[in-house]
């Protein structure tokens, strides 16, 4: 029944014996009946600026493709939610699918029973500057726990900013003194799924080919390419490996082996950039600042990233930054302006603490 579904499910980084914890204290939370969100995303907004034989093939192209849980299966999948047990006023943290119709469906019908339902971040959130999908699924939700930050350009999120228990742990894991480099890639979409944060495949891998010629060979001997392991448009693997047939390919224990590297260098800001600063790793970023959008609030951040020599725009200047640092890493990262940049950057998109979970008992007790 839904009423006897844990109270917190799939958060990043929890134990069993403190999922349970936390379930006990979420059950025990006194009920105080809260109102349905209003909803986070205005879905007419910007609409006037497309143009009108657009939106007039959107008029035809919808209602064709409308899923079956909007048509004939709607009825069905709300009469088996609605049957549901709820429990008007209790606190549930819960990652949903927006991919699970019936996980759809128990949100709403929690929300309208008086269920406060609070999301949380499991992934890079916060600083991209396209993020349709979490807005209006995500930071709908009565609060939506960050790691970290509060404002995303102009998104209404309710943040509850905790830090990560994941990175919390990872960065207690951690262990210097490496010999290996890292290059972490991204996927290469032919067509964009969606409006969203996706490189244009052809000049990000070619980008990515300047990085390799432009690295000394000591250092290029050194590394190692994780690329994104599920490839279903644009080849990655094979393409890089024709251009440095030589070059190492990372396919196990991927987070282990970046605990341990001497240097990481992620060519895309991602959920690898969240643990890579909250794990205090230490790593060298590079992308085209016109395709990786970022949030207004997030600019600052970015940018003193840029002035302590941690990101770049362009792929050649952060091969010669790892040409320049790789054998004295250590020393590099420990720097009071890289740490100062890491830092003010985890802070606010990564954030970890040793004592992570006085921080969230103290939080969920108030709500």
């Amino acid at each position: 029944m839904a009423g006897q579904r844990p109270a917190t499910r799939a958060i990043p980084g929890l134990a069993p014996w403190e999922i349970t914890v936390f379930q006990w204290l979420l059950t025990h939370v006194p009920r105080r009946h809260q109102p349905p969100p209003e909803p986070a995303v205005d879905a007419t907004a910007g609409m006037a600026g497309f143009p009108a034989p657009f939106l007039a093939l959107l008029d035809r192209l919808l209602p064709a493709t409308l899923p079956a849980s909007f048509t004939d299966g709607f009825a069905a999948l709300n009469t088996w939610a609605e049957s549901l047990d709820y429990d008007r006023g209790r606190v549930r943290i819960e990652m949903r699918s927006f991919l699970n119709d019936q996980d759809n469906f128990v949100t709403a019908h929690a929300l309208l029973a008086g269920e406060r339902l609070i999301s949380f971040q499991n992934g890079a959130y916060g600083f991209p500057g396209l993020v349709g999908l979490q807005a209006g699924l995500e930071y709908a939700q009565n609060r939506f726990i960050s790691w970290g930050w509060t404002g995303q350009d102009d998104w209404p999120v309710r943040a509850v900013p905790l830090p990560s228990p994941q990175y919390s742990r990872l960065a207690r894991q951690r262990r210097p003194g490496g010999e290996e480099i890292i290059l972490v890639g991204a996927k290469l979409f032919a067509a964009k799924p969606r409006i969203d944060y996706y490189p244009q495949p052809l000049p990000y891998r070619r980008n990515k080919a300047v990085f390799l010629d432009h690295l000394t060979p000591t250092a290029r001997e050194r590394l190692f390419y994780r690329p994104y392991m599920v490839q279903d448009d644009f080849e990655d693997e094979a393409w890089v490996l024709r251009h440095h047939p030589s070059l190492r390919i990372l396919r196990d224990n991927a987070q282990a082996r970046m605990l341990s590297c001497r240097l990481l260098v992620l060519d895309h800001p991602s959920s690898t950039l969240c643990l890579a600063y909250g794990a205090n790793i230490p790593t060298v970023c590079f992308w085209n600042p016109d395709e990786w959008l970022v949030a207004r609030q997030s600019e600052p951040y970015f940018q003193a990233l840029r002035e302590a020599g941690l990101l770049f725009d362009h792929p050649e200047e952060a091969a010669a930054q790892v040409n320049a640092t790789w054998e004295r890493v250590e020393e590099w990262w420990a720097e009071k302006p890289v740490q100062a940049a890491r830092r003010a950057w985890a802070e606010r998109y990564a954030r970890a603490r040793r004592l992570w979970w006085l921080h969230w008992l103290w939080t969920l007790a108030r709500l």
